[in-house]
């Protein structure tokens, strides 16, 4: 076991916001004696999301769940808050994000056999009483890209039988709202997987943050007229940046400057991206509850306000302790539940969209207030693992040589924006 040559507060310094911390797998870590190196397992099959294939980082998407917080639905990072908006889920997926949301009954036919059959033309393998297994179908439409043992709801595979209004719905903000109850799980203390799309989340990773991103080889040319994510999915080079180390990301996590993030990527990209991919941008800063069935999760837009080109100025508080907690305990049970009257009050929310939508002061370039600087030094977390704590000998020993701490004082993080060096303009989108 390493001993410590010093101790490094990890804070938060005021405990109102994150009040999860005791719970937080990044205390467990910051407090363990032994090395925490394992990453989590992805265990949703979405590799395949279009006709290409995207490898999973785990070390990253790890490094990424350490960094939320279920308090915000956000990642907190040194250079402040960041996270997966609406407008991330359509430009990077293509899915559409306004619409009704994704929520009703689970009933389920009495004949599943018949009902599939009808329906696909294939009789199912059930998984379980209200399941069934993906690869029948797949293998009726003649699809052999996936291997998975993944499964269905049936309730979800009724919404089918009206394909124009099952086009019409919110599948976009439904796919956010079971992202991030993934990542509030994820960042649970004990937790060994993380059932996602993490698809959605290392796209994110790989468009936003500059030191973790792959370059793209030369000689291949990107898809076109498709979401932006399946770029990633074209031939890539990690040379010179980190890559499946999960101690390396949790530092440049922790010693990143807002030069190594960038707050809008999109800005000159977004209608060379197909129609799909911006339509609903008019409620990309609607501050409200995403839905999927039982699944109900905040969107707070006004506390990134950069990644939408305005000045970030200190948020209004979410959710309290207590709902939170309530609406993270929401399971579904053996007994059918109608999952639109149990969210009734909250579903109004939704139709009442441009109430809600959040009005910033646009910025030539993104950058905090002095005052949130301040308010979010004493509200976060600074580290995942203590820099001074010296790991054994061999692999990766990290960044501690460039963490002062006079005192035992850690200064506020920089959450100051700033433009992208020229460096790393060379990986830019072509």
């Amino acid at each position: 076991m390493a001993e410590r040559s010093s101790w490094i507060p990890q804070g938060p310094r005021e405990q109102d916001l994150l009040w999860f911390q005791p719970q937080h797998r990044s205390r467990h870590i910051y407090s363990s004696h032994e090395e925490c190196d394992r990453p989590l397992l992805v265990r949703r099959a979405d590799t395949f999301f279009w006709e290409w294939y995207m490898e999973y980082d785990h070390h990253l998407l790890t490094a990424l769940a350490e960094r939320w917080r279920p308090e915000t639905h956000s990642f907190h990072l040194s250079i402040g808050e960041t996270t997966i908006t609406l407008q991330d889920v359509e430009v990077l997926m293509g899915l559409r994000v306004d619409g009704l949301p994704v929520t009703g009954s689970e009933s389920y036919p009495s004949d599943i056999d018949g009902y599939v059959e009808r329906m696909f033309g294939c009789r199912p393998r059930r998984y379980g009483k209200t399941a069934i297994r993906l690869a029948c179908i797949r293998e009726h439409l003649e699809d052999n890209r996936e291997h998975s043992q993944n499964k269905i709801d049936l309730f979800i595979l009724r919404l089918l039988e009206d394909p124009e209004a099952c086009g019409c719905l919110s599948w976009g903000s439904a796919m956010l709202a079971y992202t991030y109850l993934a990542l509030c799980n994820s960042a649970s203390s004990g937790e060994h997987y993380m059932n996602m799309c993490g698809l959605l989340v290392q796209s994110w990773a790989w468009t936003r943050i500059l030191k973790v991103r792959p370059r793209f080889r030369r000689g291949h040319v990107a898809p076109v007229d498709v979401p932006f994510a399946a770029q990633w999915t074209r031939p890539l080079s990690r040379t010179n940046i980190t890559s499946h180390i999960l101690v390396a990301y949790r530092d440049q996590l922790s010693i990143m400057t807002s030069s190594r993030f960038l707050w809008t990527p999109y800005a000159d990209l977004m209608y060379s991206l197909p129609d799909d991919c911006h339509q609903d941008e008019h409620i990309w800063m609607l501050r409200t509850y995403l839905y999927y069935y039982y699944i109900m999760d905040g969107h707070y837009p006004n506390r990134v306000m950069r990644q939408f080109g305005c000045l970030q100025v200190v948020p209004d508080a979410p959710l309290n302790e207590n709902e939170t907690n309530r609406l993270h305990r929401l399971k579904r049970s053996s007994h059918v539940m109608n999952w639109q009257q149990v969210h009734n009050v909250y579903v109004h929310e939704w139709h009442t969209q441009a109430k809600r939508v959040v009005e910033g002061t646009p910025t030539a370039h993104p950058e905090a207030q002095p005052p949130y600087r301040i308010w979010y030094s004493n509200k976060t977390v600074r580290f995942v693992q203590d820099p001074s704590h010296e790991p054994a000998t061999g692999g990766y020993h990290g960044h501690t040589d460039l963490i002062e701490c006079p005192e035992r004082r850690v200064e506020p993080p920089n959450v100051v924006g700033e433009q992208p060096s020229g460096e790393y303009r060379d990986n830019q989108y072509h």
